[in-house]
């Protein structure tokens, strides 16, 4: 059988090698018809030079350019000479210029990329631009080119069809063991089409196939890709699943591109981000190129972030210190937090920017104020209701909540009436994989949840001591500020309280004491304080240590006595002295929280070992708390693990919650997210609102779980009716798009503003997007311009820009351009591209213009790759060039 490769275009290009070029021209001829690349430049450069034919430079331009459309690099770098040469062409530098970009921009891709380009060419119909691509592959052996080559000729698609072309070049593929060639090549030997039937050579070629098929990554990959390209996702989704997990790129690039367009799976910028990561850390070009995408023009910051661990690790590309830098400041601006811990490490190693510790400081300052600045304030106000732990007659500490990067949607580019000169477009938030143009009077739109991860502290807020009650749940109520005395005076007063002194007074009646404490607490447990009082007051001079520490509750609580937070730690410190397990722990709270005595956390310590040692789940709990923060401590995760593990086994929510934690970041443990999970879904399934809170975020972001909606709607649901506003917000999000529960604007709007009315700014600014897409525009606006109010006020960068938008708009607010500068500068000296760019078109278009402040903020815009911003930059030149 004969070869293609073999009798025309090689035979061609040997002739021409050899100077023969009689040969050559009409065997290039041939080829050329069939839109083969390589003769079309080939002979361009006979026509150029005159190699047997007339030299004429308006054929060779026509050659290169057939070649150069088609992609073929040194064809594009020829038009380009010849377009600045004015050889065969018109002289033109600017087309010169961009043939030659076009010849640089694929001479830097690598075969993979180009593949991957030809057969998304082949996928989208586009045969001929597939067919120029193919064809300059095969010559380099490319078996996958190979057989694309044979289906094109098979089926005649960009070229006529010749069955003897595409079993010339099922042959070549088919010979590198490619399974779907070998297919291809057996049945047109059982069918005789395009070669003499063969019976025994089919079964040849259909036994090579059957041979490969046993779960081979190649065959598997080929199914796949086979099942993808004919739109049969469902069948590829598992396939490129398992092929995926298994480390095969190719896979992972394909799963990537599934979850960015949402074939036969939700659509999940995260996932696809995820995806694409995986393949470039493995040199993949055009996942690469996915991410690289997602972070210049979609402005993601997971992408960003990753293209940072790319370089900056030597993943998939060579290693660029700078570059990894630049891609982590981008993110790190956006406030995510993973990019903003590495800016800190590059600052203090000097990685890529020059040392600087200050810079380093202020980095993981931002990290460890994140909670508050940037994310559910409302999670510190959880922390301090859980103060009150309920186990018998306690209450223990909370927990800071495993925060999410910000959950909001998408902040919203200024839409304001432009000249045709300078346009602004949608630079979309994280995790939107497409962005939509906004033209002048466009609503804003309501985005996808922001990517969410689990908060890397645990809390640092210690509990509130205990408190006996009839329901054994309620806690000190602090009231107005307590006189404070340091140890020493404590100390003092306590030995200075009057007791009975045992050698001159009767020996105590036990038997009536025990009487006595039993009526005390029956009407304590009556709440008849005023009445126990004086009988616990009495029994406390005795010595009783039960009583001491009761007294100590009523005191602290102002029950049945003025409060006195002093009085409450000095019987602490009584009964504590008697080893009395609450007592002491009670006394270590005061310590911790500075409550009647000064705060001194290396006694909190001590008196939080003395209970903990005694198996008091919220001493081993909190014990454990000031080990992992280094608190009145040296810094120990394995003690604080211990200590966790302690309490979490009694049953201690808090402690199981922090355990969870523990074995999420591998902090004195050996990182396990099973065990994570476990733990954390122990005490959610107690009623723990934060374990609830996070349990939402893991399965809403598939961190150490699979991704599963249905369940973050669950969880976040269990917190949500809690009260706790950042689940509320959160499952507002999962509402408005539909993710694990019923679409529903309406259950969306009530959830956040449950959680806007406690003051949550994201749900705040949430609230405004989604009040800006209700039927009702005119009010709709004014509700949305009321909440991006409040968010703003806030310091929420991308309700200040909508805000700065309503303004300028004059949507829900008179309209008022100074006002829309005032929040634009304030979104941008956050770092809000749009808000840059916004600030100034606006500067740009006053009157009289101020350019100075316009190319302060469009510089700004364009070290964020903001292109509207330089092309607004060179208008600007233009205008002085005047």
């Amino acid at each position: 059988m004969k070869s293609i490769i073999t009798t025309k275009l090689k035979q061609a290009i040997d002739a021409y090698d050899s100077g023969n070029f009689a040969i050559a021209h009409p065997l290039f001829l041939q080829a050329a018809q069939q839109k083969s690349t390589i003769a079309q430049f080939h002979l361009g450069k006979m026509y150029e030079h005159g190699q047997g034919v007339n030299q004429d430079y308006v054929q060779a331009a026509n050659y290169f350019r057939q070649a150069a459309e088609r992609g073929y690099p040194p064809a594009q770098a020829k038009l380009g000479e010849f377009y600045a040469n004015g050889l065969g062409l018109p002289m033109d530098y600017r087309q010169a210029a961009e043939w030659f970009n076009k010849a640089a921009d694929q001479q830097d891709k690598t075969p993979e990329h180009r593949l991957a380009e030809a057969c998304a060419a082949y996928e989208a119909e586009d045969f001929d631009s597939a067919l120029s691509a193919f064809q300059e592959l095969a010559q380099e052996e490319d078996a996958v080119a190979q057989y694309h080559l044979g289906e094109l000729y098979a089926h005649g698609r960009g070229v006529n069809a010749d069955a003897e072309l595409a079993a010339d070049w099922y042959q070549l593929a088919a010979n590198q063991d490619y399974v779907p060639a070998q297919v291809r090549l057996g049945r047109m030997f059982a069918n005789g089409d395009g070669v003499a039937q063969d019976y025994r050579v089919a079964a040849e070629w259909l036994m090579k196939a059957a041979e490969q098929e046993a779960n081979n990554h190649t065959t598997l990959l080929q199914q796949a890709q086979v099942a993808y390209r004919q739109n049969d996702y469902g069948t590829a989704l598992p396939v490129l699943e398992k092929l995926a997990n298994e480390g095969v790129d190719e896979a992972q690039y394909l799963l990537g591109t599934m979850y960015t367009h949402g074939y036969a799976v939700e659509q999940n910028a995260e996932q696809s981000t995820n995806w694409y990561f995986q393949a470039a850390k493995q040199g993949h070009p055009a996942a690469l190129s996915m991410i690289r995408d997602l972070a210049v023009k979609h402005s993601q910051p997971l992408a960003m972030y990753d293209l940072g661990e790319l370089y900056g690790q030597a993943l998939g590309v060579a290693q660029d210190d700078v570059q990894a830098a630049d891609w982590y400041l981008r993110a790190a601006q956006r406030g995510y937090l993973p990019a903003q811990i590495r800016m800190g490490q590059l600052y203090a190693e000097g990685r890529g920017v020059a040392q600087d510790f200050l810079q380093a400081s202020a980095w993981y300052g931002k990290v460890a104020h994140a909670n508050a600045v940037e994310q559910a304030q409302s999670a510190f106000d959880e922390q301090e209701r859980l103060q009150a732990h309920t186990p018998t007659v306690s209450s223990n500490t909370s927990v800071a909540e495993m925060t999410s990067k910000p959950t909001i949607v998408q902040n919203v580019m200024p839409v304001i009436r432009v000249s045709s000169s300078v346009t602004p477009v949608v630079k979309t938030e994280p995790m939107v994989v497409a962005t939509t143009s906004v033209t002048a009077e466009t609503a804003p739109e309501i985005a996808p949840v922001s990517e969410i991860q689990p908060e890397e502290t645990v809390a640092s807020e210690p509990s509130a001591p205990e408190i006996p009650t009839p329901s054994d749940d309620a806690a000190i109520n602090n009231g107005e500020e307590p006189e404070v005395i340091n140890a020493a005076d404590l100390l003092q007063q306590a030995a200075e309280t009057p007791e009975e002194d045992t050698e001159t007074e009767p020996k105590v009646d036990e038997a009536k004491q025990a009487e006595d404490f039993a009526h005390a607490m029956k009407l304590y447990e009556q709440q008849d304080f005023q009445a126990a009082f004086p009988l616990l007051k009495e029994l406390s001079e005795q010595g009783h240590a039960d009583s001491q520490y009761h007294l100590g509750t009523l005191y602290a609580n102002g029950w049945g006595v003025e409060q006195d937070e002093r009085q409450a730690a000095v019987f602490y410190l009584k009964a504590a002295d008697q080893e009395h397990t609450v007592a002491q722990y009670n006394l270590g709270v005061c310590y911790a929280k500075g409550l009647g005595i000064m705060e001194n956390l290396p006694e909190a310590v001590v008196w939080y070992t003395k209970a903990a040692k005694a198996g008091y789940a919220p001493a081993q709990n909190n014990l454990g708390e000031l080990y992992t923060n280094g608190s009145g401590v040296a810094q120990d995760y394995a003690q604080a693990a211990e200590w966790f593990e302690k309490a979490a086994e009694q049953g201690d929510d808090i402690a199981q919650y922090n355990l969870g934690l523990a074995y999420a970041y591998g902090r004195g443990v050996v990182q396990d997210d099973a065990k994570a999970i476990e733990y954390t879904l122990k005490s959610a399934e107690q009623g723990n609102v934060i374990a609830q809170y996070n349990l939402g975020v893991r399965y809403e972001s598939g961190q150490g779980v699979a991704q599963d909606y249905v369940q973050a709607a669950n969880w976040y649901t269990k917190a949500a009716e809690q009260g706790n506003p950042s689940a509320q917000n959160n499952l507002g999000l999962l509402y408005a798009d539909g993710n694990g529960v019923a679409k529903d604007t309406n259950k969306a709007a009530d959830w956040c503003e449950r959680a806007a009315e406690q003051g949550h700014a994201d749900a705040q600014f949430n609230l405004g997007l989604l009040y800006a897409q209700s039927s009702d525009s005119v009010e709709g606006q004014r509700q949305a311009a009321a909440w991006y109010t409040k968010a703003a006020e806030q310091g929420h960068s991308g309700a200040q820009n909508n805000l700065a938008i309503a303004y300028f708009n004059g949507w829900g607010v008179e309209q008022n351009h100074e006002q829309a500068i005032v929040w634009y500068r304030a979104a941008a000296e956050q770092g809000v591209v749009a808000a840059q760019y916004g600030l100034g078109w606006l500067y740009f278009h006053s009157s009289p213009p101020n350019y100075e402040l316009a190319e302060q903020w469009w510089q700004e815009a364009v070290k964020q790759g903001d292109q509207n911003a330089q092309r607004g930059l060179d208008e600007l030149a233009k205008r002085r060039a005047v």
